[in-house]
């Protein structure tokens, strides 16, 4: 049997700020509006999954935004890294669609799945360490609290690099 969702929501993508947790499932939402179009053959899969992705590039944009602005209001140390890998995320998935526009053989299934893993594994990498940065900031974490669990230490929330950076190979090959 055939899943009806790319992508399923559940608290281990929380980062803890309701309007960024709200715009992540919304984005889980368009990317499973993907899922059904990537089963059609044909034209009508074609100018299914273009409406798709357009209007996920364009809300996308808007989350990115908002995020980035965000982050740059909290002064987080990491936000130009963030910002980079965001603008990265955009430039491959409007050189995919500059391929689908003319008319070069796209996998729709593989572009989705590319979505899916690029966005789910930003959250659970990339945006949880800027939920570390907020708890810490407000004073939730306390750095000798043993119940913490062993990794917010080793990253510790004011100790992030560059070399979190997703790149595309790992989904494209």
């Amino acid at each position: 049997m055939e899943k009806s969702n790319a992508v399923e929501w559940d608290d281990r993508y929380t980062v803890g700020v309701q309007m960024i947790d709200e715009q992540h499932k919304e984005l889980f939402s368009m990317i499973n509006n993907f899922y059904p179009g990537c089963l059609k053959e044909g034209e009508k899969a074609n100018i299914h999954f273009k409406l798709m992705v357009y209007g996920f590039i364009n809300y996308i944009k808007y989350h990115f935004d908002t995020e980035e602005q965000f982050l740059e209001r909290l002064k987080y140390p990491d936000s130009m890294a963030h910002k980079r890998q965001h603008d990265e995320f955009i430039r491959v998935i409007l050189e995919k669609m500059e391929k689908v526009e003319l008319g070069q053989p796209v996998s729709f299934k593989n572009f989705t799945r590319y979505i899916r893993d690029w966005l789910v594994t930003h959250i659970t990498l990339i945006d949880k360490k800027y939920a570390t940065y907020i708890h810490f900031i407000n004073g939730q974490i306390k750095t000798a609290d043993k119940s913490l669990p062993p990794v917010v230490h080793k990253i510790g929330p004011l100790h992030f690099s560059e070399s979190a950076e997703i790149p595309s190979e790992m989904f494209f090959g």
